[in-house]
């Protein structure tokens, strides 16, 4: 069994039954926290040699890509999976503050 942040018996959709987990809801899983990786590179944009209408560009080309790839994480994990990342976030916050 692998490492999940949420207990099996905490992981349910909304309406109360346990989440299936198929391999499109666990590459769009991946995904949306690939998703959010992205914004990292946006510390990365001072260093780079190139002039500032390049980085504007890039920083355009960042965000684009990210929002691309959060909605198609999103596509394919659908209501469950996003349901599912949220209580994910919610016990860890929980636990951070304990």
């Amino acid at each position: 069994m692998t490492w999940s942040p949420i207990p099996p018996s905490e992981a349910s959709a909304p309406g109360g039954e346990p989440i299936k987990g198929g391999l499109a809801f666990r590459v769009g899983l991946v995904l949306i926290v690939v998703s959010n990786g992205v914004y990292l590179l946006y510390f990365l944009l001072p260093f780079l040699p190139v002039d500032t209408t390049e980085k504007a560009g890039l920083v355009v080309g960042f965000s684009l890509a990210s929002w691309g790839i959060f909605s198609l994480g999103i596509a394919l994990a659908g209501r469950d999976g996003v349901t599912f990342l949220w209580q994910a976030i919610r016990r860890l916050a929980r636990r951070s503050t304990t």
